[in-house]
């Protein structure tokens, strides 16, 4: 599991929910 890649991909989802 990929920590830069994965918290990348959960800013902007919780970006675009926002």
């Amino acid at each position: 599991m990929a920590g830069g890649q994965a918290s990348i991909k959960v800013m902007v989802v919780w970006v675009v929910h926002a």
